[in-house]
This record gives C-alpha cells, sequence and structure tokens, in this order.
C-alpha cells in the first residue's frame, strides 16, 4: 500500500573541488601497489588495489504526491599487502572511502595494510582464556551487522526473530545502548528519507540493555500496529 504522504524532500549532497586530470588519479592509483611493494620486502604480492568513482542519483515519486530525490558522489581507494616469510603468509587490505578527491588517504590505505599483515604474520596462538579486546570502529560495526536480524521487525513478523516477543524486556547487558541516528552530524552522510519517503527521525532500538523497538517499514509498523 502506497503511504498517504505528499510534498518534496530533497537530499542532494554539494561538494566542491577543483577538477582533477586523469593522468594525476592514474598514477596514484599505481603509486598504491608500489607503496606497499616498496615498503616491506616481504611483500610477495598486492592482491586488492583499486581506484574508484561512484555518483548515485535517485528519485522517488509516487500518485499521492510524495517526491523525493537523493544525489551523492564518492571515490574510495583500496591497497593490500600479501607477506611471506619463512613459509607462513599473511594478507590484509585496507580501504579509505571520500566524497572528495583530496580527502583521500593515500598513506593511510598503505601504511593500515602493511601494519596489520606484519601484525599476523608474526601472530602467535593464545592461550585459552578471558581477554579484555578493544574493537576498531569497523570491527565492531561488523559485529554489530552479525545480529541484525534481531533488529528486524521483519523477522519478528516472519517469526524467525529470537527477540520477536520481547519489546519491553531485557535482552542484552545493561551497558549496551543502540540507536539508529540518521541525522548525526559526525557521520559520512546524513539520510533525509527512507525508501518509502517516509523522513527519517532517531530510533533507540536498545536502551540500556532493554529492547524498546525493532527497524520497520510501513508493511510491519502495521503489523505490530
Amino acid at each position: 500500500k502506497i503511504l498517504d504522504l505528499n510534498g518534496s524532500l530533497s537530499d542532494v549532497a554539494s561538494y566542491p573541488e577543483v577538477e582533477v586530470d586523469i593522468n594525476v588519479k592514474t598514477k596514484k592509483a599505481l603509486e598504491l601497489e608500489s607503496e606497499v611493494k616498496a615498503r616491506d620486502s616481504r611483500v610477495t604480492a598486492v592482491p586488492y588495489n583499486s581506484y574508484s568513482e561512484n555518483e548515485f542519483e535517485s528519485l522517488y515519486l509516487t500518485s499521492k504526491g510524495r517526491f523525493t530525490n537523493y544525489n551523492d558522489k564518492t571515490y574510495s581507494i583500496t591497497s593490500s599487502a600479501l607477506l611471506a616469510d619463512q613459509g607462513k603468509k599473511a594478507i590484509y587490505y585496507d580501504y579509505c572511502l571520500a566524497h572528495t578527491f583530496n580527502e583521500l588517504q593515500w598513506s593511510k590505505v598503505v601504511e593500515t595494510s602493511l601494519f596489520h599483515a606484519r601484525n599476523i604474520l608474526e601472530a602467535k596462538t593464545l592461550p585459552t582464556g578471558k581477554y579484555h579486546v578493544r574493537f576498531s570502529t569497523d570491527s565492531l560495526k561488523d559485529l554489530i551487522e552479525c545480529f541484525s536480524n534481531f533488529y528486524s521487525a521483519k523477522s519478528a513478523m516472519d517469526k524467525v526473530n529470537p527477540w520477536a516477543s520481547k519489546i519491553g524486556g531485557q535482552v542484552i547487558s545493561p551497558d549496551i545502548t543502540l540507536e539508529d541516528q540518521p541525522l548525526y552530524s559526525d557521520a559520512y552522510r546524513t539520510s533525509l528519507f527512507d525508501s518509502e519517503g517516509v523522513k527519517r527521525r532517531a530510533l533507540t532500538m536498545i536502551k540500556d540493555g532493554t529492547l524498546k523497538s525493532f527497524l520497520h517499514n510501513s508493511v510491519t509498523a502495521n503489523h505490530f500496529k
């Protein structure tokens, strides 16, 4: 059912920048690979090495009179390091995503790939036990995404979500609060509306370990009233 929404919403990002010659971009992309090899003699290959530019545009129009448009542009680079030493091998890759060419962190991608590949190469097994763990932001995000089914109203509606009947109950450590903040000022990109043209707002899914809400679309919101 198409929602009874009308009016327009525009979410068009603009990132003023100076045009960069294609030859400069090509040179920088090739240097990603050569820099990794130059910094460590144990590098045997750079399996992942890339530069890309992407422009996004989407329009949403309904017979109810809703019109939204979205535009964005990104640059990305990836590099990696495959190291070999005394019969052992290790690989790691890193990437950088930016809205302008000049924001790309070329050295960071090279250094991070080498840093982790070296550590993996020299790593030893740990005895079984309890350890304090410090997560990088990306690693913590990946871990949380493993449990994304638990926040899904669709999976709760389909009865494949173990938290389906636990709204208002404690489901996790009271140390944890989980929020969706689409307008978070320090985010890589804010988002003004969803794929049904609904204006986004902050949503708390878990507060101090208590399940407050699932992530909904119009179908699941109607189902759960």
